[in-house]
């Protein structure tokens, strides 16, 4: 199954401030899993073992954070090109 992916050139105009304001705003389940995925780098078996979930609820949750946090960054980004720089 193909996950979403975060689109990269929303990342490259971003502080690391802006990205890390963006994950303490992320939903704690997905962070959650967010968090020990890709910073910690534990796998979904690991994760599922940690926290008691199945397997599939770790993928799950991952996929959702990727969605939540591309939404989130486009959700900005278009808010930065028709108000902000249209004034």
């Amino acid at each position: 199954m193909h996950e979403p992916s975060i689109n990269p050139n929303s990342l490259d105009s971003m502080s690391d401030e802006e990205i890390i304001k963006y994950l303490e705003q992320m939903p704690f389940p997905y962070f959650q899993i967010f968090n020990l995925f890709f910073f910690d780098g534990f796998t979904h078996r690991e994760i599922s073992e940690m926290l008691d979930i199945k397997v599939s609820l770790s993928r799950k949750r991952l996929a959702r954070a990727k969605e939540w946090l591309n939404k989130t960054i486009t959700d900005k980004n278009e808010f930065c090109k028709n108000y902000i720089f249209k004034q």
